[in-house]
């Protein structure tokens, strides 16, 4: 069985053979919503440390009036490197899905928040879709899917038809990058723009200047973005 590991603020049930991570939990304030973020895979965060990801997460949960959050995973295998989950026995531990369904029960807000899962070995994405079926048919109303792009934004509306749901009259779908597909799409995806073409000479300009040991005196650019409202949202 999994170890429940406390601190003052938080915990982690992980696996007795530390290879699977099964929830996450942190206290951020005293009053607000239980907040559930749920990501590909887990890394190295555990009841003490908070890896990046989990202190953006903590960050946003403060912002959004959140007073906890829990984190799971479309698979519990821990690995800093998204590719490995497909090299071990079993990329969810025999407890997955019995966590999965009370971190969905336990929270007030459920927010999927994986980005490209083209990283996932082939065989296992439909794990990845399994659990974003899950969450739509959970009884928590989604207001709105954010995605990170616009592939994504587009597999999330189809998601969604398949299961007899309405985009945007059941909930609104976002995307990013503006790609060629999103204005064709139906319904026509509303997504972020951003200057593509500027954004890489900038960060082509910054590892030049990097390799070359010169300083960069502004590792933090904003390139700016525009939002282009479509029939989605």
């Amino acid at each position: 069985m999994g170890d429940l590991m406390n601190t003052l603020n938080g915990s982690a049930v992980i696996s007795d053979c530390g290879q699977y991570r099964y929830r996450l939990d942190r206290d951020v304030q005293d009053a607000g919503l239980v907040i559930a973020y749920f990501g590909i895979n887990p890394s190295t965060a555990d009841a003490s440390i908070d890896d990046h990801t989990v202190r953006k997460w903590r960050g946003f949960t403060l912002r959004n009036g959140g007073r906890k959050f829990i984190v799971g995973n479309a698979f519990s295998y821990r690995a800093t490197d998204v590719t490995l989950v497909g090299s071990c026995a079993s990329s969810r531990g025999p407890l997955h899905g019995g966590h999965i369904d009370q971190i969905i029960l336990d929270a007030d807000v459920l927010v999927p928040c994986w980005g490209n899962s083209s990283k996932v070995p082939y065989r296992l994405r439909s794990t990845v879709q399994d659990l974003l079926r899950q969450l739509l048919a959970s009884d928590h109303r989604f207001d709105a899917i954010i995605c990170s792009s616009d592939t994504l934004a587009q597999g999330a509306i189809m998601e969604a038809e398949s299961q007899g749901l309405r985009v945007p009259d059941d909930f609104s779908v976002i995307g990013f990058a503006d790609l060629n597909f999103a204005a064709h799409n139906r319904p026509a995806i509303t997504t972020v723009s951003v200057e593509k073409w500027d954004l890489g000479i900038r960060a082509a300009d910054m590892l030049a200047d990097k390799i070359e040991g010169i300083a960069v005196e502004e590792p933090i650019v904003d390139m700016g973005y525009k939002l282009v409202i479509r029939e989605s949202a």
